[in-house]
Order: C-alpha cells, then structure tokens, then sequence
C-alpha cells in the first residue's frame, strides 16, 4: 500500500492489482497496515485536529474508528493527534493494532476496541511491531529517549515489558 500527504492512498494485491484506494481530502495518509494474507487493510489518515482508523476487508464492507473519541473517552479528552506516521500491524483475521502515543490499541476487524494498554509516552519516529503465533512484537523510542520492548499476546497480556536505556533507536523483526 501508498498513501500520499495529499490524502490519496492506494492498496494492491500481491499480483499489483488495485483492491482498495481513495483519498481522503484535507488529510494526509499517516499509514497503511497489510494483512500477510492480503485479505486485510488498514488506513490512518487525519490531520492537525483529527485522527481516524479505516479497515477494510478485501473488495468489501470498510470500518472505521475515530481515534479522537477513543482518546475522549478513555483519558477525559486529554488527546494529542498524530502528526508523522504511525506504526500498526493488521492481522490475518483483521486484528489491526494500532501503537498511539501512550498506549496500545487492539481493533477487530469491524474498527471496535478489544483492548487498551497504556505505555510509556513514545516519542514520533522510530517504532516497529512484529506479529507471529497470536504474539505481538513492539519497539519505540520513548520521551525520555531510551527504548521500550513489548511483548503481548492477542489477549492484552504483557508477557515482557524491557526498557533499554542506552539504546534510544530499537528494532524488532519476527
């Protein structure tokens, strides 16, 4: 997938064929996640004052979620939006997990939250997550410059949780 700070986003099959594109006016594309089945994508798009989560599945019905309302209700309208790209990984089965500023997201496939995990607050930039056997793999760079692994099962469980002080730039590959 490509997405465009014009707001215009593309989705391709593993063949090059277009399955899923649009644009989004007034927004720039902040990331796309493709499931490795390819059955599954994800959009976030907004801009200075909002921040929305789009999945869809194949060539069918799309969910959406507005990350602000999320915020609203979970930290009492205390919100800050994404303003580079953000790090999420989509599933096979459409789970699309989304790395916010201070915490983990997990959506099913129709946008609705499983679970919510707070973090330490992550600094834009630098940040990776890995998936395999039902366990997430995450890595960012936090505030105070040190670097955080976490290990979670598609359940909410942390299994680890390690901050490397030294290393301010970590990266996870599964």
């Amino acid at each position: 997938g490509i997405g465009f700070i014009d707001g215009r986003f593309f989705v391709l099959d593993r063949n090059g064929k277009e399955v899923f594109s649009g644009e989004k006016k007034g927004h720039i594309i902040k990331g796309i996640s493709i499931s490795n089945n390819g059955q599954f994508s994800a959009i976030h798009y907004g801009n200075e004052s909002s921040d929305t989560v789009v999945i869809k599945y194949g060539k069918g019905k799309s969910y959406t979620a507005n990350l602000a309302k999320i915020h609203n209700k979970l930290e009492k309208n205390k919100y800050s939006f994404h303003v580079t790209k953000s790090m999420s990984y989509i599933t096979n089965s459409g789970k699309y997990l989304f790395l916010d500023k201070n915490r983990i997201i997990l959506f099913n496939k129709k946008c609705n939250v499983l679970f919510t995990i707070k973090i330490q607050e992550k600094k834009d930039g630098q940040a990776s997550i890995s998936f395999l056997k039902n366990i997430f793999f995450i890595t960012f760079t936090t505030l105070s410059g040190s670097s955080r692994f976490l290990v979670i099962s598609e359940q909410g469980e942390i299994i680890l949780s390690k901050e490397f002080r030294s290393e301010s730039y970590l990266h996870c590959i599964v």
